[in-house]
């Protein structure tokens, strides 16, 4: 078997074109991304960006590559995963550290674009992660699961929102050390836009314009997947404010946002 997978990755290999343009979303959980990656995915034309480096999500994909390395598999998924001829990925800090582990740390060099995906409200954040993982509910499309009853802990909270803050500063960094300038994506200006503009924003940044959308039914422009947040979220993030206000204002005044330029300073190139 694995020498068919050897056989059939070299004639891909050897006779398709790979993509136009690539991007990355680098993302900290509970972001919207899922929500975003879906809708750029549904309108055919800017990739499937999925998590194709978290192992554990596309186990079976790695193991049908035939692949034994990562910067194979790299090059596999952007021959499989460009329609319109752009690959898309997105990609969490601790993703890119194990890959940066396992390959060069200059596989990532042709990438055309990066985007870093946020949310400002880091409570709101924390909040929905620590839901997620007690209730076993991450996403809308999981109706048919019956979420385990959550209770408030202000603690695992504190550590779900020290989690996405380090992820954001070592992306940060990251960006800073590679030079790379990445669009800043907000989780609440992009739910709060319609999805067309979400969208054009994408085809315009990856400079394909609004030639790329023409023709596009509406259908293209949603995504199946929706907000799960409810009365209980804003309970405790409440909660969490007022029973952590040193908390709140320690991260208020020095959570790392600062400018590609001052990373650098910091940092170096």
């Amino acid at each position: 078997m694995s020498n068919r997978w050897k056989e059939a990755f070299d004639a891909i290999r050897a006779s398709t074109k790979g993509p136009d343009q690539r991007y990355f979303i680098a993302f900290t959980a509970r972001s919207g991304s899922t929500w975003l990656c879906n809708l750029l995915s549904n309108t055919g034309v800017l990739g499937s960006p999925e998590e194709w480096f978290n192992p554990n999500a596309v186990h079976k994909v790695l193991q049908q590559s035939g692949c034994t390395n990562i910067p194979a598999f790299y090059h596999y998924l952007q021959l499989n995963q460009s329609p319109g001829g752009v690959f898309g990925s997105e990609i969490t800090w601790q993703q890119l550290a194990q890959v940066f582990k396992l390959a060069p740390r200059n596989l990532f060099d042709d990438v055309d674009h990066w985007f870093f995906l946020r949310r400002r409200d880091y409570v709101a954040q924390a909040v929905s992660l620590f839901k997620a993982e007690r209730s076993g509910l991450f996403h809308s499309v999981q109706h048919k699961r019956v979420p385990q009853p959550v209770v408030y802990d202000g603690q695992a909270i504190a550590n779900a929102a020290m989690r996405s803050l380090s992820s954001e500063t070592r992306f940060c960094e990251y960006f800073a050390r590679q030079n790379i300038l990445s669009t800043e994506l907000w989780y609440e200006d992009l739910t709060s836009a319609p999805p067309a503009d979400v969208v054009r924003l994408f085809s315009d940044t990856l400079g394909l314009g609004d030639a790329a959308l023409d023709g596009l039914p509406d259908s293209a422009f949603k995504s199946r997947h929706s907000k799960i947040g409810d009365s209980q979220n804003d309970e405790m993030i409440v909660r969490f404010r007022e029973e952590n206000p040193a908390f709140i204002e320690y991260w208020d005044r020095n959570r790392e946002q600062k400018t590609r330029a001052d990373y650098v300073q910091e940092f170096g190139e």
